[in-house]
């Protein structure tokens, strides 16, 4: 077989780290407008955070235990939302009350980004351990316990635990919009902000607790590619171009569709590469970001509006019907 279950889990677990960051980038943008460019590095901000929790904790004990995923995806989740929360009050709240528009404050997460990426890097640089050279050029997972899977393969236990935490997270994310009363007051406001406004609803701290949630879920698919990845800082560079195709390919008009989408790019540019490799013989898979463009071009060609503007009633019966149904 050209792609064993091991590979086939690891797609999983990258799709799922990808779909995360687009959930929490299409949350942004239907809130506020704002295309965040800044948003896979303000997610790579957690991979501080699992370097500190693998200095100062793990690495003592002999390794990685199942408390390390609980306390590095709560840390990551308020942390980074707290950061990214910050970038909305004090960069792109007071650009856009002073009257600049969309295209200024996608600039200004061009800027937030280039900063944030040198900071990251100095913190990493001068953080006191012995294992950050290794931690920034190899994978964290060689920290982590080994779960064993048919075929005698042994995978990496983020492999598991990410792509569940991701269920999980859109689950709790669901009940969250639907049963509680400032969830449907961030629906409202993602529908109609004028309307809602004039409902009573409180906008502004809508959009405030829409950008922390958006960098709290971006921070835990951090931790999740920096166990599958590294916790190298420059990969972000190529992460937005993922998180922008999943978004894009879900259609920007609903958080889980972005999640979807981000998920199908990801899972899509591991398995395509792979096979593609396996088909030609040769080495495609540094050319991972080509498939994300193309899956973008192929959208915005037949369906525009992604994923999310797809009438799948109307899909479903042209198939079953041989293509008269829905006619």
């Amino acid at each position: 077989m050209p792609v064993s279950l091991k590979f086939l889990l690891d797609s999983i677990a990258w799709g799922s780290a990808i779909g995360l960051m687009s959930m929490g980038l299409t949350l942004t943008y239907l809130t506020t407008r704002v295309p965040n460019f800044a948003h896979a590095t303000v997610g790579l901000v957690s991979s501080v955070i699992v370097v500190w929790l693998l200095d100062r904790f793990y690495l003592a004990r002999g390794g990685v235990d199942p408390s390390f995923y609980v306390v590095s995806i709560v840390l990551s989740f308020i942390f980074v939302g707290l950061v990214s929360a910050a970038i909305y009050l004090g960069v792109l709240k007071p650009l856009a009350d002073r009257g600049n528009d969309v295209i200024n404050l996608m600039i200004a997460t061009f800027a937030v980004d280039i900063i944030l990426f040198s900071l990251l890097f100095a913190v990493l640089n001068v953080f006191p351990t012995h294992n950050l050279e290794r931690a920034l050029d190899a994978q964290v997972s060689g920290y982590e316990p080994r779960i064993t899977i048919p075929g005698g393969y042994r995978v990496a236990a983020s492999t598991i635990v990410f792509p569940v935490a991701a269920v999980v997270l859109a689950l709790l994310f669901h009940i969250f919009l639907t049963k509680t009363k400032f969830g449907v007051a961030m629906r409202a406001t993602i529908e109609n902000p004028n309307l809602a406004e004039t409902l009573g609803v409180n906008t502004k701290l809508v959009y405030l607790a829409s950008w922390f949630i958006s960098g709290g879920l971006a921070g835990i698919a951090g931790v999740a590619i920096t166990m599958i990845l590294s916790a190298n800082p420059k990969y972000s560079a190529l992460i937005i171009v993922s998180v922008f195709a999943g978004s894009i390919v879900g259609g920007l008009s609903g958080v889980y569709w972005g999640l979807l989408g981000g998920f199908l790019v990801g899972f899509s540019e591991k398995m395509v590469t792979k096979l593609a490799s396996e088909i030609t013989g040769l080495e495609l898979t540094n050319y991972e970001r080509m498939v994300s463009l193309i899956l973008v071009i192929i959208v915005l060609l037949f369906a525009p509006q992604g994923l999310a503007g797809v009438d799948w009633g109307r899909l479903k019966a042209r198939i079953l019907g041989g293509g008269r149904g829905g006619d």
